[in-house]
């Protein structure tokens, strides 16, 4: 993802693994993100602390829903592109 000028604000790179998992850069700090067996939850970690969760809702009317619930209080936004990232991998997986 890039802002107005080009310059890189998030980056996330889908790691091998038998559980979703993705290494992920925002505003230059390296995070993680680790997901359940079933990808329906992930944390997003910073250097082993918690960040932010995601958590996939079972029932919704139209479509997949996300729950996140952000630990830091900037960058919001960037936690929620990361969501959009982390469900287009998953619904390519299963296609």
């Amino acid at each position: 993802m890039f802002d107005e000028q080009g310059n890189e604000v998030a980056l996330i790179k889908r790691k091998f693994s038998l559980r979703p998992n993705f290494d992920l850069s925002i505003m230059g700090k390296d995070m993680s993100v680790e997901g359940s067996f079933y990808g329906h939850a992930f944390d997003i970690l910073n250097q082993g602390n918690l960040v932010a969760s995601i958590n996939k809702k079972y029932l919704s009317w139209g479509g997949d829903a996300y729950e996140i619930d952000i630990h830091e209080t900037e960058n919001n936004e960037l936690y929620l592109f990361v969501v959009i990232v982390i469900d287009q991998v998953i619904h390519e997986k299963k296609a």
